[in-house]
């Protein structure tokens, strides 16, 4: 049943994840650099959905095939922690556009976006998508059955990913921590400098508004990797020193296990939620074809028959014609 539900996410957050990028893609006022690290981050959905939670956990073939068997849960492993990577350095880039509206555009061009991007994608899947083909490499000579070893946990392949792994994490934690205390510092000082003032003004209210704002989403998005993310991945790096029982691994597998996996997709529809832009031209799409707008321009053609005829049986003079019909088109 477990099976079951993580190949259902898997089907459900990839489609979410893919209509979220032709929705990107496809709209002018999102194609800048700011939206490239969402892009990346739902295109990471699409991998971990499509080429992890489907090919895993729909069918026996991953478990089955050699070489399946061993790079797979190592794939899977790189996009949740690339998942890590990207709400950092997106929330880096809030921050600093937050803090230092004046000077963002000038540390986040395209170019540097873009590097960012391919950086992390390297140093989490590209890099250990190199290792664990060196290591297959390796054992396919000397080792019988490479599934049972790859799913044996004291191995050393899976003592140096786990180490690989608190370090990705601890990096994430410590950056989100940082960031979040910050926005505390500085809607705190903030608030000290309008109290000083008897009656704030219309500009002092809306930062403070917008700050509050800022520290409620990133208070939710650090709130969502501590809940879903980091118990699994903590667990996950104790779990082959800790005596074995079998409500704890009932715990890790079923509960754990399925937060973390779902985290993958939770992330780009917060951020779908707490970007302006990107839901204006989601409901601009949603809208685009409803009745309303097939009425409206009903409405205009009639109205242009109407003038039509009236200028034919001349009732009307002709900069009036021209008014009327600018105005109702």
């Amino acid at each position: 049943m477990a099976y079951v539900f993580l190949a259902i996410v898997g089907g459900i957050g990839t489609m979410v994840c893919f209509a979220i990028v032709i929705l990107v893609l496809g709209r002018r006022k999102l194609r800048s650099p700011s939206y490239a690290s969402y892009t990346s981050l739902c295109i990471n959905g699409i991998f971990f959905g499509s080429l992890y939670l489907i090919p895993r956990y729909a069918t026996d073939f991953s478990r089955n095939t050699p070489i399946i068997c061993h790079i797979l849960p190592r794939l899977g492993q790189a996009l949740l922690l690339n998942v890590g990577l990207h709400v950092s350095f997106m929330t880096v880039e809030r921050y600093v556009t937050i803090v230092y509206p004046f000077k963002y555009e000038r540390f986040f061009t395209r170019g540097a976006v873009i590097i960012t991007i391919l950086v992390l994608w390297f140093l989490v899947v590209g890099l250990q998508m190199i290792i664990s083909g060196i290591e297959y490499a390796q054992i396919n000579q000397t080792v019988i059955d490479k599934c049972a070893y790859s799913r044996k946990l004291g191995n050393s392949s899976n003592l140096i990913n786990a180490g690989f792994t608190v370090a990705l994490s601890c990096l994430t934690f410590v950056i989100l921590v940082y960031v979040y205390t910050r926005v505390l510092i500085i809607i705190s000082q903030h608030h000290r400098k309008i109290r000083r003032h008897l009656t704030p003004s219309d500009a002092d209210q809306k930062a403070v508004k917008t700050r509050k704002k800022a520290i409620i989403q990133a208070g939710l998005l650090f709130g969502i990797y501590l809940v879903f993310f980091l118990p699994f991945i903590i667990v996950t790096v104790l779990l082959p020193h800790l005596p074995f029982t079998q409500p704890l691994y009932y715990f890790y597998v079923h509960v754990l296990r399925n937060m973390a996996f779902i985290f993958p997709f939770i992330q780009p529809m917060l951020y779908l939620i707490f970007t302006a832009n990107i839901r204006k031209e989601l409901k601009r799409v949603l809208c685009s074809n409803t009745p309303k707008d097939t009425i409206l321009i009903s409405n205009s053609h009639t109205a242009f028959v109407t003038i039509e005829k009236t200028n034919i049986n001349q009732s009307v003079n002709r900069p009036s014609l021209l008014r009327c019909t600018q105005t109702q088109i």
